[in-house]
């Protein structure tokens, strides 16, 4: 089975951390990759994920998968990543990485430990760890990148306990039936006020 590697950067698991890598768990099983996130050396951490179903590994990405079909998706590389590339790879490595608006290119902390494998990204826009995750089963179903409808920071309406509020995620998702593809889980989540609590 091809896996999907996430390299867990993150100081604390929050809501938010769990929510996207849950997420995105459920679409890469769905299309028949293992998911695993990897370097998670800190045994709360680990404790945490592991509750939600998630595997887990303490080795590193770079480490433990020295695949020469392996894949690091990163929104700076020079090359989009193809859909005939997506089908012979083995393994494919995500930064888990809460995004930052603007991006502060903190990708280039998992990217330099692989000087030996293609780096590839999938479009302009700086994508959620779950995104990342639904762009790519796409990619390597056989779709190209300019196949995809995309939605560069969606605004969606949420029922808080302060009224409803518009949100804006300054982040870009894949759509699906026309809407940006975001987790119930993430909407329930906004829902909550974490808007407040993770700000």
């Amino acid at each position: 089975m091809r896996l999907i590697l996430i390299e867990h950067m993150e100081e604390a698991v929050t809501r938010w951390v769990l929510e996207e890598y849950k997420e995105a768990g459920r679409v890469a099983g769905e299309a028949g990759f293992r998911l695993i996130v990897a370097g998670v050396r800190n045994p709360l951490h680990r404790a945490q994920l592991q509750a939600h179903g998630l595997e887990t590994w303490i080795t590193h990405s770079w480490e433990a998968c020295d695949n020469p079909k392996a894949i690091v998706l990163d929104m700076w590389a020079a090359r989009d990543l193809q859909p005939w590339e997506a089908e012979v790879a083995e393994c494919f490595i995500v930064g888990g990485i809460m995004g930052d608006h603007p991006p502060r290119r903190r990708g280039l902390m998992l990217t330099r430990h692989f000087d030996w494998a293609a780096t590839r990204r999938l479009g302009p826009g700086q994508l959620s760890v779950d995104g990342t995750v639904k762009v790519l089963t796409q990619v390597a179903a056989g779709r190209s990148l300019s196949d995809l409808e995309m939605a560069e920071s969606p605004t969606i309406e949420v029922e808080t306990p302060l009224g409803r509020i518009e949100v804006t995620l300054p982040f870009t998702y894949p759509k699906r039936n026309g809407k940006p593809w975001i987790s119930r889980g993430l909407a329930r989540l906004l829902a909550s006020g974490i808007v407040w609590d993770e700000a």
